[in-house]
């Protein structure tokens, strides 16, 4: 797995947006569901065995079976609160408290110096989500339009170059790394992909300049770069 795909699934879904036809609040939570669903098939499968992997690395060979039970028990629990329509505030404390035994178990079995890795993706995820709802008006009105423009061959090409730069560059594995800092020096670079395209094939505007400036913040924040 790719270590930024977390951060551009939410977003990509955005093209199928039908505002119009559906209501804005009814639409984008729609599109937010489809990559959200996305997230349970394919990031949240592969983190989990990344994460049972390296457990099972690190000699705890015993440790699959209870792992993948307790993270099924997690995404059930969290499946509880639909996003947008739960308020902020619930939706993120419902995130922490369906994370805690997963987070838990998770670190027993990790070497001392990956311990840090699944508290940092609950932070992660809580920042996104933050920035999904700190965000919603944008993406309801701006993105669907900008998306649409990005669609076009020249704009996938330079995307997926992009992505496949930044892939070369970080020396991709399955080993967790060994700092929050070497895991944000991978993902970050993949990041700003998507941003760029934004950037290079949307119409300029004080809410998609917001719009990217979030984005990236989104991930900065509990990397610690940003405050």
């Amino acid at each position: 797995m790719k270590w930024f795909v977390i951060f551009v699934l939410l977003i990509i879904g955005v093209y199928s947006a039908e505002v119009s036809k559906t209501g804005p609040r009814r639409a984008l939570r729609k599109i937010v569901k489809r990559a959200l669903w996305d997230i349970d098939e394919t990031y949240l499968v592969r983190i989990e065995a990344i994460l049972i992997s390296n457990c099972k690395a690190n000699g705890r060979l015993e440790v699959q079976d209870d792992l993948e039970n307790t993270y099924s028990q997690m995404k059930r629990c969290a499946g509880r609160k639909t996003i947008f329509i739960t308020p902020k505030a619930e939706f993120l404390a419902n995130l922490e408290e369906c994370s805690r035994e997963a987070i838990r178990k998770t670190r027993n079995c990790l070497a001392e110096d990956q311990k840090y890795f699944p508290e940092f993706i609950l932070d992660l995820a809580k920042s996104y989500f933050t920035f999904l709802y700190d965000d919603f008006e944008i993406m309801r009105l701006d993105l669907p339009s900008c998306v649409r423009s990005s669609q076009n061959s020249d704009a996938q090409r330079e995307y997926i170059q992009c992505l496949t730069d930044a892939v070369a560059q970080t020396h991709y594995t399955w080993i967790i790394p060994s700092s929050k800092r070497s895991f944000c020096d991978k993902i970050l670079p993949a990041t700003k992909c998507f941003t760029e395209i934004i950037k290079n094939y949307c119409q300029d505007s004080e809410n998609l300049r917001k719009f990217r400036n979030d984005y990236i913040g989104a991930i900065e924040v509990p990397c610690g770069i940003k405050k």
